[in-house]
């Protein structure tokens, strides 16, 4: 997505009816040491697809994140709410959302939070392994999220494909997630304990600590939950369930 000739070459080839955008830059604590590449990825690199989507009038679905809020507010965030991230990897992500809706407006946002599954690194993996060489974690209890599945992002972004090349798209910004929200600590609990009715782990406990014992480079929001209400009104897509989904991950990991 960096590179728009070749971007452009590939899609005049290939014709696409649609272009689905998963490429992201996603490493939020490297994105402080390397902000120019987190931006050419999450920004130009949008940026560039927008061109594209233009040129050859196709709708695109892009991925974005909860961290392109600050986590300030009480409620969940919804999908019209100011723009406010707190980090390089949330800034790169709000500044493409903005170039995508100022370039071309065959477009839909689907911003999505603490997402996990059975392919590269997450939440769910990471605490699989340090549960399985430890008698005790720390997690971090005071940042609050949807835990969502990529498998399930996977599948409402293929039913939205079909919605958006139907007579009656509807184009914009939406929310997707899980059916729980959980603080990181209280998603650690329920993964060691579903994980135990599989396998035999080391870790018997799960001690919640605040943000600030645990330092990182870059800031996260200590809110980052999303109002789905729009998605569920307008397409009829409803939140999946977090417990379904951890089981069949377990299930294929464990």
């Amino acid at each position: 997505v960096r590179e728009l000739a070749a971007l452009t070459a590939a899609v005049a080839d290939d014709q696409p009816d649609i272009i689905i955008n998963a490429a992201a830059y996603t490493a939020v604590d490297m994105a402080e040491q390397e902000r120019e590449l987190a931006f050419a990825v999450n920004s130009t690199g949008i940026y560039n697809l927008a061109l594209v989507g233009k040129r050859f009038n196709i709708p695109i679905i892009h991925l974005s994140s909860d961290y392109v809020f600050n986590g300030e507010k009480t409620v969940a965030y919804d999908e019209g709410d100011v723009l406010t991230p707190i980090n390089s990897y949330g800034a790169s992500k709000a500044q493409g959302e903005v170039l995508l809706q100022q370039t071309w407006p065959k477009h839909l946002i689907l911003r999505v939070s603490g997402v996990f599954g059975r392919y590269g690194n997450n939440f769910v993996k990471k605490i699989l392994n340090l549960a399985s060489s430890t008698t005790e974690l720390s997690v971090i209890n005071d940042q609050l999220s949807y835990p969502t599945a990529a498998s399930s992002i996977a599948a409402t972004v293929i039913l939205l494909s079909t919605y958006l090349l139907g007579p009656q798209p509807h184009w914009g910004v939406f929310h997707y997630r899980g059916d729980q929200a959980l603080s990181w600590y209280e998603f650690a609990q329920l993964i060691i304990k579903h994980a135990q009715q599989r396998c035999c782990l080391p870790c018997q406990t799960v001690k919640p600590i605040a943000s600030a014992a645990w330092p990182q480079a870059a800031l996260r929001p200590r809110n980052s939950l999303l109002n789905m209400t729009k998605i569920q009104t307008i397409y009829g897509i409803q939140a999946h369930s977090l417990a379904q989904s951890l089981t069949t991950m377990l299930n294929d990991c464990l």
